[in-house]
């Protein structure tokens, strides 16, 4: 069976030690060097390095957001975060979606629209954006711009120098010893390390925050003079689409991976007081889902008060012991007794008709028998919002809410303060310990 041009010309190492390999051991340079003239490695085919870069693009500015129902200009200078996140007078989030328990929205500019879904308050960027349908706006003129730079290598810790034969420092990653059985990713993450690192460069692009970058045109010289116009990472095979940071959505013109969004959010936002604490945990024992309210903000004064110290608070003292009395007798309980900042969200069907229909989502319920919709068992407006919730919104890990005072300064300088909520997951166990029918 004859064998492929790769095959013969090519070194062949199929062991997973590439210790050897890395050595690159040769006893005579100079016949490398021929052998390299006569297979024509020097004609650039594969070996030109890029020498300059000329980026064309256009920038059209971020001018109109969509909160809920609500529809604002935006102004220049100020951080979208600040905007999305910041509650009404009256305390209300127009941009938050209490079934999912996150921030949902979207802003234009010129006909394009960008959706925002799964925003958790932490740290707003580019690829919490998807693409929209377009909008009835007209697009304005965006501004043409033109850059010409030199591309520097993309270096990270431990890579090697692009040179063979250098001595290095240590800390070079190596496919551990302990790892017996390579997988995919351990083999493919030194090949790119070690021979892929002097195929990737960086280029600076400098933009305007808040603004909409058209990539026109990416057109790069190397060092034999050759001009490649480069394409967006978008391929296609058996019918699937393959991207590369790219703004995804409805694009039926297939202009994502030319498109480009740098949004305008706030350099370190500083965190203030927490207002509202609250746990969303599942308990499978119960099956049940349960809002676990930590702190609540007083109506009156404004202040922040701890749920489980009023708890506490409220129970009578223990009886002190009487010399001589008789132990209590065993009495049947019915249900155990239930701290009243546990608030419990019950499943229910979506399709209360189909008994075939298992999707379900969680309605709010009450354990305290006193609770009423002008005294509700609940304090925080977190959970007052969130009367349901969507299944696939609270995972098995538990969730943990907060409003919170955020601080920061739009570009001129001016101060911003405004109360936010914020997600974080809370992956610790909690059982509210319920029991039915036991004696105690």
């Amino acid at each position: 069976m004859g064998r492929t041009y790769d095959q013969l010309m090519l070194p062949q190492d199929v062991s997973p030690d590439i210790e050897a390999a890395l050595e690159a051991q040769l006893a005579d340079p100079l016949w490398g060097l021929a052998r390299q003239l006569l297979m024509g490695e020097f004609e650039a085919e594969s070996g030109g390095r890029p020498a300059s870069v000329e980026s064309a693009w256009s920038a059209t500015p971020v001018a109109h957001a969509t909160l809920g129902d609500r529809e604002l200009a935006l102004e220049p200078g100020q951080p979208l975060d600040s905007v999305v996140e910041a509650e009404e007078p009256d305390g209300s989030s127009p941009a938050w979606n209490a079934e999912r328990l996150e921030y949902r929205f979207a802003v234009e500019a010129g006909s394009r629209r960008l959706d925002a879904q799964g925003y958790d308050g932490r740290a707003l960027d580019w690829y919490h954006f998807d693409l929209g349908s377009r909008t009835e706006r007209e697009d304005a003129p965006g501004e043409n711009l033109v850059q010409r730079a030199i591309p520097g290598r993309l270096a990270s810790r431990g890579m090697p120098h692009p040179s063979w034969w250098r001595f290095e420092e240590g800390g070079i990653f190596f496919v551990p010893e302990s790892d017996p059985l390579p997988n995919a990713l351990s083999v493919l993450l030194p090949e790119f390390a070690f021979l892929d690192s002097i195929d990737w460069y960086v280029v600076p692009l400098e933009g305007v925050a808040g603004t909409l970058q058209r990539i026109e045109s990416v057109r790069v010289v190397d060092s034999f003079g050759i001009v490649t116009q480069l394409r967006p990472a978008i391929g296609r095979r058996d019918g699937e689409t393959w991207r590369v940071f790219t703004l995804s959505g409805d694009d039926p013109a297939g202009e994502g991976g030319a498109l480009l969004f740098c949004p305008d959010i706030a350099a370190n936002p500083q965190q203030g007081q927490v207002l509202e604490e609250v746990l969303f945990v599942r308990d499978e024992a119960a099956n049940l889902a349960w809002a676990v309210e930590l702190a609540y903000q007083d109506p009156a004064t404004g202040a922040r008060v701890d749920r489980r110290d009023e708890e506490a608070a409220r129970l009578p003292p223990p009886a002190p012991p009487v010399p001589g009395a008789q132990p209590a007798r065993p009495s049947y309980r019915l249900r155990s007794e239930l701290s009243a900042h546990w608030i419990p969200y019950v499943p229910r069907r979506l399709v209360p008709a189909d008994p075939d229909h298992a999707q379900i989502y969680f309605r709010r319920g009450r354990t305290a028998a006193d609770a009423s919709r002008a005294h509700p068992q609940h304090r925080t407006r977190l959970v007052a919002e969130s009367w349901r919730l969507q299944e696939e919104a609270l995972p098995r890990t538990g969730l943990r809410l907060q409003r919170l005072w955020r601080f920061a300064r739009k570009s001129d300088g001016t101060p911003l303060f405004w109360v936010a909520r914020r997600k974080d997951p809370h992956p610790q166990e909690h059982s509210a310990g319920i029991e039915f029918d036991f004696v105690e």
